[in-house]
């Protein structure tokens, strides 16, 4: 990936209102998104673009979330990218037990979002 890219986030969901209203928060901050709609695509997309940060909704299927989950942990090239998940439902225990480093909660505020990419690490342009 090259240094003159803005950080992408790759957006997880089979709803297409929350992957716009991502779109919206990414593009707004200096990021540019990238979304897929099942595990395969995303898997892929993770593995060429190396994103900055993965926002996975838990809410559609939660058994292929948990695989994916795992197939990212799994992979070399993509354990270490901080993975968030996306729910309306705050369950702690079981969103550390799905593998993942943030929970970012519905529905998503654009101020939380941008405090997820800080925690997170993600190198916002000026």
């Amino acid at each position: 990936m090259s240094s003159s890219l803005p950080p992408s986030i790759l957006v997880i969901d089979e709803d297409s209102q929350l992957t716009y209203l991502i779109q919206r928060y990414a593009l707004s901050c200096g990021c540019r998104c990238i979304s897929a709609h099942d595990a395969d695509t995303a898997l892929l997309l993770a593995l060429q673009d190396r994103p900055a940060l993965i926002v996975l909704d838990i809410a559609t299927q939660s058994a292929q979330s948990r695989q994916l989950v795992q197939r990212l942990k799994a992979e070399r090239a993509t354990f270490d990218i901080p993975l968030v998940i996306c729910s309306a439902v705050a369950d702690g225990v079981r969103i550390w037990e799905e593998g993942a480093d943030y929970y970012l909660g519905k529905p998503v505020l654009y101020d939380d979002f941008v405090a997820t990419l800080t925690k997170a690490g993600v190198s916002l342009p000026q």
